[in-house]
């Protein structure tokens, strides 16, 4: 998809993505306690930002950030299953 194919209804979809993460860190800076929803939402939103963010990007530009996400997601799993695995730690001891 060339740049001149995206439409409109695209574009706004994409900054819509791109507005509710923003707005949602705004939201758990002012409220810390709700950092552990937001970790849990935000990783499970990657696909809907990565979907966005392909779609602003030009064509050339999108592999290098199909690899950037793919480590992002691998680096979230595994930064949440230790993050599990330690707060089981503190809760049984």
């Amino acid at each position: 998809m060339s740049q001149e194919q995206i439409s409109e209804t695209d574009i706004q979809y994409a900054y819509g993505v791109f507005d509710a993460v923003k707005n949602a860190m705004d939201h758990v800076a002012l409220n810390p306690d709700k950092l552990e929803q937001f970790e849990l939402e935000f990783i499970q939103k990657m696909p809907d930002m990565f979907e966005a963010l392909m779609l602003l990007l030009p064509t050339e530009h999108r592999g290098l950030i199909y690899e950037i996400f793919l480590s992002t997601g691998r680096y979230a799993r595994t930064w949440m299953k230790l993050k599990i695995k330690s707060k089981q730690s503190t809760q049984r001891n």
